[in-house]
């Protein structure tokens, strides 16, 4: 997934260290540092857990995800 990274502990996401990587564009901060909600939501739609709490992904099993970051905070008015 290509975005503003992913709030990792996220009750929806459960994803592991052996599920999961991600890599750094320069200046965009970790890639397990949101930099705001989209990349969580995107992840989500991707590979959110079907535990009754929020939504569930739309494959239907746990995915093994690779987050590339290349937005960094944003900043709302």
């Amino acid at each position: 997934m290509i975005d503003s990274g992913l709030n990792l502990p996220h009750e929806d996401m459960g994803l592991k260290g052996d599920t999961i990587s991600g890599t750094n564009d320069s200046g965009t901060g970790n890639w397990f540092d949101h930099g705001g909600p989209h990349g969580t939501h995107v992840a989500g739609t991707i590979a959110a857990l079907n535990n009754g709490i929020g939504v569930r992904n739309v494959i239907g099993t746990n995915p093994s995800m690779h987050i590339i970051k290349v937005f960094g905070v944003i900043h709302l008015i």
